[in-house]
């Protein structure tokens, strides 16, 4: 596994560990600026370690030629409508 990858996964496994008692410490208004400002400063870094591997990952390029092959049946393109999937976003 990537050495960046491994970090990220460690900083989210880390902030979800907290964030049960960060949520409920904001729901009850007992959180200290400082406590707000810290679990801030680690939700900033992780984004942007995710950002960096973001920039890292190559973009795809499909290639190629798209036809049309429909005949106007409604019934044709229901069995190849694919829904997208819940973490595009």
């Amino acid at each position: 596994m990537e050495d960046l990858t491994e970090l990220i996964l460690l900083q989210m496994s880390s902030l979800n560990q907290d964030a049960g008692g960060f949520v409920a410490a904001l729901l009850s208004d007992d959180l200290t600026r400082d406590q707000q400002l810290s679990f801030g400063h680690r939700l900033v870094d992780l984004a942007e370690l995710i950002l960096e591997r973001a920039n890292k990952t190559p973009v795809m390029v499909i290639e190629g030629t798209l036809s049309d092959d429909d005949d106007g049946n409604p019934a044709d393109r229901s069995a190849t409508t694919e829904r997208a999937s819940p973490l595009a976003l």
